[in-house]
């Protein structure tokens, strides 16, 4: 290989390297507050939630003491039919169970009157849940009056 040819794929290497640098998630993360997370230090699915969030560019903590999920749920008066597997909370709001970043970005910028997000249960094809046998789910917003309701809907995808 010649030393045009090496310094040409040099330079492509760095010009997509750059641009994947500019156009990655995580600029994202740099205007916006940490998501502290609230686990089981053994959970599967909020480990890999926790990934899912990172990767999708928001800075996260995490916390895996069960006992101030617990305490999280009854300080929001989170209902037992809205409860997900895990606990967070962002910019005042809380988040529960596998509520997707695009819920979490569209809450951060309209910034509603309400309490926070939940996807109750563990449903199939939601972040950090298996994608087989998806199912479609609905992210409840969580009013401060203790009612919720439907912030968005999913529908089901399959693996391809």
């Amino acid at each position: 290989m010649n030393s045009i040819s090496h310094i040409k794929r040099l330079l492509i290497l760095l010009l997509m390297a750059s641009s994947i640098l500019i156009y990655t998630p995580a600029t994202y993360a740099e205007d916006h507050p940490v998501i502290q997370v609230y686990k089981s230090p053994t959970c599967g699915c909020c480990k890999a939630w926790v990934k899912y969030l990172e990767f999708s560019g928001f800075e996260v903590e995490v916390s895996n003491d069960m006992q101030e999920i617990d305490a999280l749920r009854t300080l929001f008066k989170i209902a037992s039919n809205e409860k997900g597997c895990h606990t967070a909370v962002v910019d005042g709001y809380i988040i529960e169970g596998h509520v997707g970043a695009e819920e979490i970005r569209r809450l951060l910028a309209q910034k509603p009157e309400i309490k926070g997000l939940a996807v109750p249960g563990m449903p199939n094809g939601s972040p950090g849940m298996t994608p087989i046998n998806a199912e479609p789910y609905d992210t409840l917003a969580l009013r401060r009056d203790n009612t919720s309701y439907v912030f968005s809907t999913r529908e089901a995808e399959s693996p391809e």
